[in-house]
């Protein structure tokens, strides 16, 4: 049967945290939050005030502190008149969500602004940078253009909101035919879903509300696949999620399906900035749909793997340009990308901020990432793209690469390559090369390919990864990280995983190691070429291409892959051709497909046939 739009969707507790989340934030003091902006002449000062505003007036609409603070934020629109005028993107999602879902009890005066500011300048909302910038605003300016615009036209230069419906057609369109520009940011896509969830909550017109539906539905699934007890646990761009609740959209995560490791409390606090950003979301009515919920807290058959495409960064055709490997298990998942970009531009779109492996682990009372990379534009050393590194994976074995001919070419980098580790982790046995960890219910072994192996720490990577030639630079401190460094202009890791109810002990997971796998490394030096077999039973190849970025060759038990046709995605559980409009969640049992093949969404509910 399909259906208009879906049935009703359950709490799933969504309430009960949205809650505990607003009364947590609304404690902050905005009168000290007005003052601190006004000392330090913080520029955007809308982004910390409004949504604590937002929290505040949830329980009080009258609030006074709320309503001064946003009076004061009325004084900084006015200063910005001959500019943006105070409706730029993270200032608008709240400015929006403050007006409609308070507009019936609002001051007069706060009204009046309201209508003479974002109901006389509609056209500012069309302004917007990267992808969420512009989601944030035009989401935003298509609301204020239902409420305020009194002649509509059509002409999409002249008519706010015809631009902004065409904007929110072409945009939700993409998600379904070649996937997200900004793809499974851990930090982006809780700002870009912000603007959705108003036009969820507030769009007057049915069909708009559906196309919010829609673009929440395939945020929401999309962020499920990956979501591993409380953090983004796949490769990912902009952004890197590291340990729960460590990026904005992780809050997100928490908000719509908790699932956090046994023992671990989210600390929803105002210092902690990040859980600001998730407002919005508490305040919203959308709920994912029960099946994407079970994906998301991995309520299926496990251990499974997924591939997937992401388009390019803006426009709406060209699709598939990047690719990915995932594995899912209980107790770790692991994901690769193939990148073609060079990586080392450091301007405009940034290409080091494009994370392209991670090894997340379910720990005691946390989860943590483990990560490999040649460091580079002081990211933390396994955050970002690298021009040099390159890696191929298959289940739970991954094989890294990285070539720095020549490391006076480019001063932010140098030839070694770091492996992060969690630093709760015990010290690893160190055997027949490989070191060896216990990592809660996983065994992990990591295999390096450079000389001189040893620890090191983060102020040595800081120094030598500097853009200043006396390399003084500072850089985010990571307490929770160790780190083992491997030299040479080639070098890179192995790594290999098994879970602890397979092999019971780590003597047994070393005897494996010795046993199972074989590593040639004959042609590493004459072919930048690695190949190993696995303790899974699978022969991975690598050959590095030997320039700044481009995909590797890359050979699974003998076979080559194959870029070309990658679906956005493909797994048992979510499946999204390229080009077709249809996305397919399951999690065994029950299907949802939202199919926006046609001029507008419509859902579709089903059992999966057994085998």
């Amino acid at each position: 049967i399909a259906f208009a739009s879906p049935p009703p969707r359950p709490d799933q507790g969504v309430k009960a945290r949205a809650e505990r989340l607003l009364k947590a934030q609304a404690q902050e003091d905005l009168y000290e939050k007005v003052n601190w902006a006004k000392r330090i002449k913080l520029g955007d000062p809308h982004k910390y005030i409004l949504p604590i505003i937002a929290a505040k007036l949830r329980f009080n609409p009258n609030d006074k502190e709320a309503l001064d603070a946003y009076r004061a934020m009325i004084e900084v629109d006015k200063q910005k008149i001959k500019g943006d005028r105070g409706l730029y993107h993270f200032s608008a999602i709240y400015k929006g969500r403050i007006f409609f879902g308070y507009k019936d009890v609002l001051p007069t005066d706060i009204l009046a602004w309201f209508n003479e500011n974002e109901g006389g300048h509609l056209d500012l909302f069309r302004r917007g940078g990267t992808e969420n910038h512009g989601m944030m605003s035009r989401t935003t300016g298509y609301l204020f253009a239902e409420q305020f615009q009194k002649e509509r036209t059509g002409d999409l230069k002249t008519d706010p909101h015809a631009y902004f419906l065409d904007f929110l057609r072409k945009e939700c369109k993409k998600l379904y035919t070649i996937g997200q520009g900004e793809w499974d940011s851990s930090t982006y896509v809780a700002f870009s879903a912000a603007g959705w969830l108003n036009l969820y909550d507030y769009a007057k017109d049915p069909k708009v509300r559906d196309l919010a539906r829609a673009a929440l539905d395939w945020y929401s699934a999309a962020y499920a696949l990956k979501y591993f007890h409380g953090l983004h646990s796949g490769v990912e761009s902009r952004g890197f999620s590291h340990t729960p609740l460590s990026g904005q959209t992780d809050v997100l995560g928490w908000l719509w399906w908790n699932d956090l490791p046994k023992g671990f409390e989210p600390d929803l606090s105002p210092k902690e900035g990040q859980v600001r950003h998730a407002i919005n979301a508490a305040l919203s009515g959308y709920r994912p749909d029960p099946i994407v919920s079970a994906l998301a807290k991995k309520e299926v058959k496990l251990p499974f793997e997924a591939r997937a495409s992401k388009p390019v960064y803006y426009g709406y055709t060209e699709s598939n340009v990047y690719q990915e490997y995932e594995y899912f298990t209980d107790s770790f998942t692991m994901s690769v990308l193939y990148n073609p970009t060079p990586g080392d531009k450091v301007v405009g779109e940034i290409w080091p901020q494009t994370t392209m492996f991670k090894l997340a682990l379910l720990l005691p009372g946390t989860a943590r990432v483990m990560g490999a990379a040649n460091g580079y534009h002081r990211h933390f050393p396994v955050e970002g793209r690298s021009p040099y590194d390159q890696y191929h994976a298959h289940k739970g074995a991954m094989v890294n690469l990285c070539y720095v001919p020549d490391p006076n070419a480019d001063r932010r980098a140098a030839q070694r390559s770091l492996l992060a580790v969690p630093a709760e982790l015990p010290p690893p046995v160190v055997r027949d090369g490989w070191y060896v960890f216990e990592a809660g219910e996983t065994f992990v072994a990591a295999r390096p390919l450079g000389t001189n192996t040893r620890w090191t720490d983060l102020a040595d990577w800081s120094r030598r990864t500097s853009d200043d030639p006396d390399g003084k630079v500072e850089t985010k401190v990571y307490p929770d990280y160790k780190w083992l460094q491997t030299d040479g202009k080639l070098s890179g890791w192995i790594i290999d995983t098994g879970r602890k109810k397979e092999y019971g002990t780590l003597s047994r997971f070393i005897d494996a190691l010795r046993e199972k796998t074989r590593l040639d490394l004959s042609q590493m030096e004459s072919d930048r070429t690695v190949t190993y077999r696995s303790l899974y039973g699978n022969t991975l190849k690598l050959r590095h291409p030997g320039g700044l970025g481009g995909k590797p060759d890359a050979w699974t038990n003998g076979r080559k892959l194959v870029f070309e046709n990658w679906p956005v995605y493909e797994s048992p559980y979510i499946n999204e051709p390229l080009n077709r409009g249809i996305l397919t969640v399951n999690d065994g049992q029950r299907r949802m497909t939202v199919d926006f093949s046609g001029e507008w969404p419509v859902w579709k509910y089903d059992r999966v046939s057994k085998p």
